[in-house]
């Protein structure tokens, strides 16, 4: 049995499409939550709360790098953390788009959207066509704000103050040896949130990347896990990334906002429809009910539910037309990688699993694509 260091916090595929937050998820360590809050999210509670486009992080992961760049630094182990990253508010540098105009100024810290959707909401206003895209052929779609140049990480000597979002491998210890369930590595910390243990992230202020070393942490004397409770345990922890104001996940969040849509596929439209009654139907207090039914059960009336839709189409284009400017298809091996690391992430075997579970083959691959394109900006960093 793991513990966890944070709260966990998912979102419906509904709240997350809508808004594109990105939530804490399960991480393989201890939660800075007592009994009464603290609990292991396992693979069916994941799954009840449909997909998150920035679930759960996962431990052991491996530090292979992903292909496709010299350049390429975002490990597999920082890709699968970064599914349980907070959203902060972005400042300083904005992305812009590709005709130099500003993405964006700020994203405000909402994890707990309403997952009702107000006629006009996120959606861009653009026709629905009966033409599908192909490869290469994305442009008279979707048009493409700069993914490339991006500021994501401060620079090296940058010192970690409060607010912070750091990167970081950390195991824990009790009297020497390692606890079950308090390692992880790859993991991103937004400093000040009260995600660790009281004390933890104090300790890692006035650090800098690549810095190495021990705190200890004592644990509340009423923790949920009795072995833990009132123990001092040691630390080892190594600051592997320091983010500036945009983390990579909130670089992809204002480059899906900067793009616009030009028209969108009615064939990816319908697959998108039918992916939400999905979800709907699955949580519903009657699965037998219709359309309109399901709609109105989840606050949603035909205009607000077509605009969720839109949402997530938006962010499924933006990715998809990236992809295919980089090269990267669903029979590459970067691809595939990506998968397995969004399944362990949702603490799901296989995609039969995760779909017994309802996830949606459109919400797995939003997910997979999502974190394909995180590591295509991180790739193309500004220096």
């Amino acid at each position: 049995m793991k513990y966890q260091l944070f709260i966990p916090v998912l979102l419906t595929a509904a709240v997350l499409t809508g808004c594109g937050s990105q939530t804490n998820g399960t991480s393989g360590a201890v939660s800075s939550a007592s009994k009464s809050t603290a609990s292991p999210v396992s693979a069916s509670s994941a799954a009840s709360s449909a997909v998150s486009s920035a679930a759960s992080s996962a431990s052991g992961a491996s530090s292979d790098t992903l292909s496709g760049g010299a350049d390429s630094t975002y490990t597999d182990s920082e890709l699968e953390s970064t599914l349980s990253t907070d959203l902060e508010v972005l400042s300083g540098d904005a992305a812009v788009t590709e005709s130099g105009g500003s993405i964006a100024e700020e994203y405000p810290d909402d994890d707990t959207a309403s997952t009702e959707a107000a006629p006009g909401n996120n959606a861009d206003k653009a026709p629905t066509v009966d033409a599908e895209p192909a490869a290469g052929k994305y442009d008279s779609f979707i048009q493409l704000a700069d993914y490339k140049n991006l500021s994501v990480e401060a620079p090296d000597d940058t010192v970690i103050a409060d607010g912070m979002t750091v990167n970081i491998d950390y195991t824990g210890k009790l009297n020497g040896k390692p606890f079950d369930g308090g390692s992880d590595t790859g993991f991103d910390l937004v400093i000040g949130s009260g995600s660790f243990v009281k004390g933890f992230e104090d300790q890692l202020i006035g650090h800098k990347k690549g810095d190495s070393f021990t705190i200890d942490i004592k644990f509340p004397s009423d923790y949920e896990e009795t072995s833990l409770a009132g123990q001092t345990a040691q630390f080892d922890v190594k600051i592997n990334r320091v983010y500036s104001s945009m983390t990579p996940d909130l670089a992809v969040s204002g480059v899906v906002d900067g793009s616009k849509v030009l028209q969108y596929p009615k064939k990816m439209e319908d697959e998108w429809k039918d992916s939400f009654l999905t979800q709907f139907r699955l949580y519903s207090t009657d699965s037998t009910s219709d359309a309109s039914a399901l709609l109105k059960e989840n606050g949603y009336d035909e205009a607000g539910f077509m605009d969720l839709i839109h949402t997530s189409l938006k962010q499924d284009l933006v990715y998809q037309a990236i992809l295919d400017r980089e090269g990267i298809t669903k029979d590459s091996d970067e691809y595939k990688k990506m998968t397995e690391t969004v399944l362990k992430g949702l603490s799901f075997s296989s995609a039969s699993d995760a779909a017994a579970s309802g996830v949606t083959e459109q919400e797995l691959r939003l997910n997979t694509e999502e974190k394909l394109v995180e590591s295509i900006v991180v790739r193309y960093e500004k220096k």
